[in-house]
């Protein structure tokens, strides 16, 4: 590398290379410090267990020395003794950055990552000001918390030429609504957003004000067209919340694919999915819709009519997929809108509805968990994995409300 000074694009893959460690990547390093000419890098260190700060701060001085740059994708998929340090060089290395338009950091499992280091990576964004793409994912980073993802909010309200924009924060258990209000203000500054996807789950910190104001940033948001927002398990997300995510999509009326998550948000009710449906019916040219009500055990007839209003609306729909599983005050009224929403989808290619549960209706409370848990022992590889260990602890605290008027 540093003889190849002339050198335009790199792809350098060394995934699962367990006997990696900052060594080799810190002669990387210097590789790039003499690439001058490169405009593209691609990177994958991904399961390389013994690569450490070393060899990354090794790379952000790389980053720093490479000025033409306009294209970065850097994977560190489960470097677990990956820290803030070297975390902080990449920060800075994008903060020299200035030409930049594409970015993809994948820091998936990377648990010793925490606040430094997204902090600094926020300010590489602020500097970055001509990116339009953007794909970033910090899942099970269990130490990020509020104050590197207001950083990263301050990084995208500098990012005003953003068309397409992935983060994810799935079992950040420290995030809560302090970052994602900050967050959202990010999003207010990328009028041109084209393509979105942020992902919460298991925040349980995360409730109605952030997601409140994740509503006010859809609205500014006209142009979308893609929509994926997932909130599994964010237990104190609550109808206010969604209320405000359906007023941004009815400013969002150009969405062709939508998916919403709020599987196990145990305080979602009727008025929240009543707005979502309002939302739906503004979005006439839909082609593939995926909403998730799994366990929200408060959703009813109500909220569902009126998400069959807003099928009826999306007469182009060629996909859609909805979970209501142990949903148990749905009830006929509710699926005969949703089959009266479905009447006017005459393009539909790929359709899945799932109700189980009903079955189980009758049953009492202690009965009730008996059943659920020998249901998903049945099921063998199932995805409630978690809610097995948690009933088989006896902790039958989160289906309390799910059975309490049986």
């Amino acid at each position: 590398l540093e003889a190849a000074k002339g050198l335009a694009s790199l792809v350098l893959l060394f995934d699962s290379c367990e006997n990696l460690g900052d060594t080799g990547v810190v002669a990387l390093g210097r590789g790039l410090e003499a690439a001058k000419s490169l405009t593209s890098l691609s990177m994958d260190f991904t399961l390389c267990q013994n690569l450490g700060d070393l060899g990354v701060v090794a790379l952000g001085r790389g980053l720093a020395s490479a000025t033409s740059l306009t294209s970065v994708k850097l994977l560190f998929w489960n470097c677990k003794n990956l820290r803030d340090t070297g975390v902080v060089a990449l920060g800075r290395g994008l903060a020299a950055r200035e030409l930049l338009m594409s970015l993809i950091l994948n820091f998936y499992g990377c648990e010793k990552l925490g606040d430094p280091g997204v902090v600094a990576l926020g300010l590489g964004l602020e500097a970055a000001k001509g990116l339009t793409s953007l794909d970033m994912d910090f899942t099970g980073c269990k130490n990020l918390g509020d104050t590197g993802v207001e950083a990263l909010g301050r990084g995208l309200a500098a990012a005003k030429s953003l068309t397409s924009l992935s983060m994810q924060f799935t079992l950040c258990l420290n995030l809560g609504d302090t970052g994602v209000v900050a967050l959202a203000r990010g999003l207010e500054a990328a009028k041109g957003l084209t393509s979105l996807m942020l992902w919460f789950g298991s925040c349980e910190n995360l409730g109605d004000t952030g997601v409140v104001a994740l509503g006010r940033g859809l609205e500014a948001a006209k142009s979308l067209t893609s929509l994926s927002m997932n909130f599994t398990r964010c237990l104190t997300l609550g109808d206010n919340g969604l209320v405000a995510l359906g007023r941004g999509l009815e400013a969002a009326k150009g969405l062709a694919s939508l998916d919403l998550v709020f599987e196990g948000c145990l305080y979602l009710g009727n008025t929240g999915v009543v707005a979502l449906g309002r939302g739906l019916e503004a979005a006439k040219g839909l082609k593939k819709l995926k909403m998730n009500f799994a366990y929200c055990m408060n959703l009813g007839d109500t909220g569902v009519v009126a998400l069959g209003r807003g099928l009826a609306a999306a007469k182009g729909l060629t996909d859609l997929d909805m979970n209501f599983a142990m949903c148990l005050n749905i009830g006929a009224a509710g699926r005969a809108a949703l089959g009266k929403g479905l009447e006017a989808a005459k393009t539909l290619t790929f359709l899945e509805l799932i109700f189980y549960g009903y079955e189980y209706q009758a049953w009492g409370y202690e009965a009730s968990m008996n059943k659920v848990v020998q249901m998903i022992r049945e099921a063998g590889e199932d995805p409630c994995a978690d809610l097995l260990q948690r009933l088989d602890r006896g902790s039958y605290d989160y289906f309390a409300q799910l059975f309490k008027r049986n």
